[in-house]
């Protein structure tokens, strides 16, 4: 009998903390009014990955397309410039024919950066597209070095040519198909981010001004025009060099982990910073492989925060980086809890005014007053304490005292759980009052050891 397959979908368990009942003064979080923990296990792939995904596969779509169409046209240039004997024409085919090679290797190349982490590679193979790039502006800066020396050679170089209307037309049609090439990678490229389908694109537009030369060279020599062919080609050849040099550059920087776009680091500071744990962002590095966005953030966080929160707050960040950066690839952050200069504990007491030596009330019924006890440096620093009161089941006015008073440890042997939860919310540590130990300055040594 079959068995049904587990649901293995990536789900986010949500558990709710019951409110106070009794109690309607007492107020949920205003960050959280539904009083809800999320305890984040396996975080679903984000709209924008899959996305990413899609785009992927929408470039490969367009860079197969491309190889069918750059053959036929290497067919009919080679075929026209054989019957015209006009050497721009020949070139254009020889051209056409190296984007041929060109268009199999970004498909290849993207077709590699899907392909996940394996033996060796366990970063992925994202950068070959950033190296498919390179050398597509390679070969842009060879057809551009190698026009500029035909037309130079063709100045001092007389040849018959015949059939010029065939020529005409090929070249007409090459310009077309050109233009609808450049069309649809720029097109894809520019969704993908992808360096190396950019390239490509600009090589089709270059390819259009080659085949526009070419056109313009075949009339005029029809009609007699000295050198027509020979200067356009020394013009084109010029802005050909020029845009290969440009992608070249840009790819070589790629490789060499260069970034130079500060809006998406501040994008992802700004989403850093609306968390309650973190104190202080250190660093963040980005860089662009192939397709993919890959970075890193440094974050300092209070000490003071409970794991359990920690854990899902760095989840939930994590999360929002994916959802709101596009392309990304992995981002990691790196926690540094560091150790705080001073503390200041918190502890009940019966009577403040006996310093340290006041004893640490531990009867639920009677009001609280605290002695606040500053550390630093591994030994007392300072204690004073406030005239305030507070009933055990004032949780949410008793939490905002102590977080006004600058809390980082609450002493106690028990606790409300609503009392709790806001403690937590606040990142203040609950923290023991020992069995057998009554006073405060007993506890503060035994924290010292601890801490």
């Amino acid at each position: 009998m079959p068995t049904a397959k587990k649901d293995e979908t990536e789900k986010i368990v949500t558990q709710k903390v019951e409110t106070n009942k009794e109690n309607p003064d007492i107020k949920p979080d205003p960050s959280n009014p539904t009083g809800e923990v999320k305890v984040i296990k396996d975080l679903p792939k984000t709209p924008l990955k899959a996305a990413h995904q899609e785009e992927l596969r929408q470039a490969m779509r367009v860079a197969r397309r491309s190889v069918f169409l750059l053959i036929a046209l290497t067919i009919a240039k080679g075929v026209a410039g054989y019957i015209t004997n006009f050497i721009p024409l020949i070139g254009d085919a020889v051209s056409s024919f190296s984007d041929i090679l060109a268009a199999i290797a970004i498909f290849m190349g993207l077709r590699l950066s899907t392909k996940r982490a394996g033996h060796g590679f366990s970063y992925g193979y994202h950068r070959i597209e950033t190296l498919i790039s390179f050398l597509i502006s390679l070969f842009i800066l060879v057809i551009g070095g190698r026009l500029f020396l035909e037309s130079i050679n063709s100045i001092f170089t007389a040849r018959i040519t015949t059939n010029h209307i065939f020529g005409i037309i090929i070249s007409s049609i090459s310009i077309i198909a050109a233009g609808y090439s450049y069309y649809n990678q720029k097109a894809a490229g520019e969704k993908l981010e992808s360096k190396a389908m950019l390239a490509s694109a600009y090589d089709k537009r270059n390819d259009m001004f080659v085949s526009g030369g070419v056109l313009l060279g075949i009339v005029g020599d029809k009609f007699g025009i000295a050198h027509a062919g020979a200067i356009l080609g020394i013009l084109i050849s010029v802005l050909i060099i020029w845009s290969g040099v440009k992608f070249a550059k840009e790819s070589l920087l790629d490789l060499l982990d260069f970034w130079d776009d500060p809006k998406i680091a501040r994008k992802i500071r700004t989403l850093l910073k609306k968390s309650r744990i973190v104190t202080k962002i250190k660093k963040i590095r980005l860089r662009k492989t192939g397709t993919f966005l890959f970075g890193e953030a440094i974050l300092e966080t209070n000490p003071f925060s409970n794991a359990i929160d920690l854990r899902n707050e760095i989840h939930r960040l994590h999360h929002s980086i994916e959802e709101n950066i596009r392309h990304l690839g992995d981002f990691v952050l790196y926690i540094d809890a560091p150790k705080p200069d001073k503390i200041r504990v918190a502890i009940p007491v019966q009577n403040p005014a006996d310093g340290l030596s006041a004893k640490i009330d531990i009867d639920d019924d009677s009001d609280y007053t605290f002695l606040f006890v500053d550390i630093k440096d591994g030994q007392v620093h300072d204690h004073f304490h406030l005239a305030e009161s507070f009933h055990s089941d004032d949780a949410v006015k008793m939490a905002e005292f102590l977080q006004k008073n600058k809390t980082n440890i609450y002493i106690t042997n028990s606790v409300e759980p609503l009392l709790y939860y806001n403690l937590r919310l606040n990142n203040i540590k609950v923290y023991p009052k020992f069995v057998g130990i009554d006073d405060v300055h007993e506890t503060i040594k035994l924290l010292i050891l601890d801490i």
